[in-house]
């Protein structure tokens, strides 16, 4: 089991030509389910496979990313991930040296724990619109970009690439949210500090 200390990075700059992007996820089987629930797979499904396709296209050798194998990524051969680089710590080894961070929405419109992953990397972060509220000062536009379709997600990293800018003062907002929020002695004592004021 990986310890949340393999996951934390320092803010580090990188110039345009040496940025890369990552997006690494999986497809979620939509067979036997309730029917909201695998319109609700099969949606997810489509957007990360289109922008999988995006990203490649638009980014070639600066992008890495696709799908992890399972029965639903039979589908998509040419998107299939090996399994060598699926593998915990080669992912993280990945994630370490990677500048730009795609994160999806997840089941139930949930978080994806990946976001958390890229925060303690200090990482820059496109993001889906997140559904849910979280601790703290974690602002669109400051800790993350936000994008709805295809052509936004494009837009925005290319906006991470020519921003020297944002790109940094992103990584220092996500290593600061981290520290101040995230890391798990920080979690428990906000935790602690609430449970107090409501005493």
């Amino acid at each position: 089991m990986m310890s949340v200390e393999s996951f934390e990075q320092y803010p580090f700059f990188k110039p345009k030509e040496e940025r890369t992007i990552l997006f690494m996820t999986r497809l979620w089987d939509y067979t036997a389910r309730r029917d909201d629930v695998n319109e609700q797979r099969k949606h997810i499904n489509k957007t990360r496979i289109e922008a999988i396709k995006a990203l490649k296209n638009e980014f070639g050798s600066a992008f890495y990313g696709g799908i992890f194998p399972n029965k639903m990524s039979e589908k998509y051969p040419d998107l299939i991930l090996s399994r060598f680089d699926t593998q915990k710590c080669n992912y993280i080894k990945r994630l370490r040296s990677s500048s730009i961070c795609i994160a999806t929405t997840g089941l139930h419109n949930s978080i994806g724990w990946k976001m958390a992953e890229y925060v303690a990397a200090s990482k820059c972060i496109i993001s889906e619109s997140l559904q849910y509220n979280v601790a703290g000062n974690f602002i669109k536009g400051v800790n993350y970009l936000e994008y709805t379709d295809v052509e936004t997600l494009i837009s925005s990293v290319h906006k991470l690439l020519d921003d020297d800018d944002l790109y940094f003062n992103m990584q220092i907002s996500n290593y600061r949210y981290y520290n101040e929020y995230l890391r798990p002695d920080s979690l428990m004592l906000n935790l602690i500090a609430k449970v107090k004021n409501l005493i």
